[in-house]
């Protein structure tokens, strides 16, 4: 009877009506490879609106709801990076005497096996030079190649959008429409990259049979590698560390549970569990590892890697759709709890998102402090070390502290464009957050283990649940000082700054280490000289006696030895305009960040030797530089010194001077 009735209604006129214009006004992807940069050039946007195309079109209408998407083409980290299946693959195991000191001569050592960038490994100069490109380098195509991506994308729009027309109009509309394509790919060609020859492809799988290539911890660009060997021995020992427990119950078991737990909370579910894979620390004294809990198409179920290919989504785990409900949720806490900092005598929020809101407090605050010492201060462990029931109960008490201030019911997640994140109640909130906390499981080698202690580094909720964790405790020791009545201690808190895991500190240290159960260490290196995050901050003395604080970029590779690779490669597959929205972003991030004219020309010119270094062209950055300075600098002095500095850095680059 349901079955019927549902029928009778669709044949209802004015639902019929309805349908009609739900089917009508509905939008049209043209999903589109991003294979070569002269697909920039193509603007298939005014393609689309050409007026021998929409006559060759079988039904204008659906053209009007077209929508281009780029698909993103492969690059170099997808053909090099190999930690995903070396780690997943249960047939792999640590050898003895593996000798990659002989193989791999003159090469870092990390507990006496070899590892560094993998540019320094005696390898064919195609092979490096393919690797120096970087990780996120997307490899370009040539036009036939591209020409036949392009094809099969505009068959399947024309397929599935134009599904009622016939055969003939859909072939003769495509046929237009490439034939335009092919003319723009024809007229002006950017710098075509060649693939890798076979014997260069032999190399490299010949080669991974010894070494895992991986990524480089603050270095995005680059690429490290260690020995084979040796990596699956750490992965295996990160495993039977204390952080992680072996489940007896099989990953189907486990995988049904979190989903009746999704179904509950009204989220998507996944069937894939996460992973484990290591990212190398080169830039350490002494070189370590960070272990990271990622997702990969290699891994879940064939329906689910099928959803996602269709979708053009990127691959998730059975809980990522729970971490990102909670993630939006902390925000919403932490901006109320910001807001109600704002009303209080004495600071109890310390947490900052970005080097704006630091230098901005400093700068705002500068009379106040100029006559203090700056101190900073850093967790030596945090994710992985915070015990469950201290994260449950103190992340749950920060949350019922943003609910009696605003004296609300339900809490709506901020900045969240998906829907289906809908408003919770308190013990709604407090239940999400311990599924997110008790649900960690990773999926290795057949196995199935659960993170007992601490959040997993790469979980989209971390970092949130971290910040609120120590903002209880911060704001327990400040009501602490406030209530015995050491109002001068609780003073000196006033300029406190926290991000994530590093501390900023004017006249003082922290709260003590065990009150976080956590253990922290000073930083400080000089005691007018500190870096900060991303900001250099050096308290100066001035001829008149005064002092004041002035604030630059802090280059943290300078003390490294290693030297990381710094922006995409010009030749990457990517928007034309990329080179001119890296420049300009660099330097509105170095304008926001120092108040001297003589620090922001410095990071221009590192800026723009970066860039030159990277094959960018000359008159590419001129333009973006001239933008920048036409949008944000008044003074005219400045802006000549930036011109002059410009100039200057690009005949340098050019002269081999630096």
């Amino acid at each position: 009877m349901y079955l019927e009735k549902c029928f009778m209604e669709r044949l209802n006129p004015s639902n019929l009506k309805r349908l009609k214009q739900k089917e009508k006004s509905k939008t049209h992807w043209l999903k589109l490879n991003l294979t070569h940069k002269a697909i920039d050039r193509i603007n298939i946007g005014s393609l689309l609106r050409c007026q021998e195309v929409i006559d060759a079109c079988p039904d204008p209408h659906i053209l009007k709801q077209t929508r281009i998407c780029h698909k993103l083409s492969t690059t170099v980290g997808d053909i090099i990076l190999n930690t995903t299946i070396t780690g997943l693959d249960p047939n792999n195991a640590p050898v003895e005497n593996c000798g990659c000191k002989d193989k791999f001569a003159g090469s870092l050592s990390f507990q006496g096996h070899s590892c560094g960038l993998a540019t320094d490994l005696p390898i064919s100069e195609e092979l490096r030079e393919f690797i120096g490109r970087g990780q996120k380098f997307r490899v370009p195509k040539h036009p036939g190649d591209s020409l036949d991506t392009i094809h099969n994308d505009i068959e399947i729009y024309v397929n599935q959008a134009f599904r009622n027309n016939s055969e003939e109009a859909r072939s003769k509309f495509k046929n237009m429409l490439l034939k335009h394509i092919q003319h723009k790919l024809s007229e002006d060609l950017c710098f075509l990259d060649t693939p890798l020859s076979n014997s260069a492809w032999k190399e490299l799988q010949d080669i991974k049979n010894h070494v895992v290539f991986l990524k480089v911890d603050k270095g995005q660009h680059d690429i490290g590698f260690m020995c084979r060997s040796h990596y699956l021995k750490l992965l295996s020992d990160q495993l039977k560390a204390d952080t992680y427990e072996l489940m007896s119950l099989s990953e189907d078991t486990i995988l049904q549970t979190i989903k009746e737990s999704n179904k509950k909370l009204g989220l998507e579910h996944a069937e894939r569990l996460p992973h484990l894979y290591g990212m190398i620390k080169l830039h350490k004294s002494v070189i370590g590892m960070r272990w990271i809990t990622g997702v990969s198409s290699f891994t879940g179920s064939q329906l689910q890697k099928q959803k996602e290919k269709e979708e053009n989504k990127p691959p998730t785990s059975a809980i990522t759709n729970a971490h990102r409900h909670l993630h939006h949720l902390l925000t919403s806490a932490m901006a109320i709890l910001k807001e109600k900092d704002s009303t209080s005598r004495y600071k109890r929020y310390w947490i900052v998102e970005s080097e704006t809101e630091i230098t901005s407090t400093i700068r705002k605050n500068m009379m106040r402090i100029k006559n203090l010492k700056p101190r900073t201060h850093d967790f030596t462990t945090m994710y992985t070390k915070l015990p469950h029931q201290q994260i449950k109960s103190k992340v749950a008490e920060s949350l019922k502290e943003a609910f009696e201030f605003k004296n609300i019911q339900r809490l709506t997640p901020t900045n969240s464009k998906d829907t289906t994140f809908t408003p919770l109640t308190y013990e709604e909130s407090v239940e999400l957050l311990d599924f997110c906390i008790d649900n960690n499981y990773i999926g290795m080698r057949n196995d199935v283990w659960r993170q007992c202690i601490g959040m997993p580094m790469g979980g989209n909720s971390s970092g949130d649940i971290a910040n609120l964790y120590c903002y209880r405790v911060e704001s327990t020791y400040i009501d602490h000082l406030v209530e015995s009545d050491q109002l001068e201690l609780a003073r000196k808190y006033d300029f406190a700054q926290r991000y994530i895991d590093d501390f900023l500190n004017w006249g003082c240290a922290p709260p003590p280490a065990n009150l976080y159960h956590m253990n922290y260490h000073e930083t400080t290196n000089n005691i007018d000289d500190v870096s900060y995050v991303g900001i250099r901050i050096r308290v100066e003395s001035l001829t008149s006696g005064n002092r004041w604080i002035r604030l630059s970029v802090n280059d943290k590779a300078r003390n490294w030895h290693i030297t990381p690779t710094r922006f995409t490669h010009q030749y990457s597959a990517a928007q034309d305009s990329m080179g001119s929205g890296i420049f300009t972003a660099m330097m509105v991030r170095a304008h926001s960040i120092c108040n001297t004219s003589t620090d922001l020309a410095h990071e221009l010119q590192t800026v723009t030797h970066c860039l030159l270094a990277r094959k960018y062209k000359d008159h590419k950055i001129k333009t973006a530089c001239y933008r920048f300075i036409s949008d944000y600098i008044v003074d005219g002095n400045v802006a000549s010194l930036l011109r002059r500095q410009l100039s200057a850095a690009i005949d340098n680059f050019h002269n081999g001077l630096p």
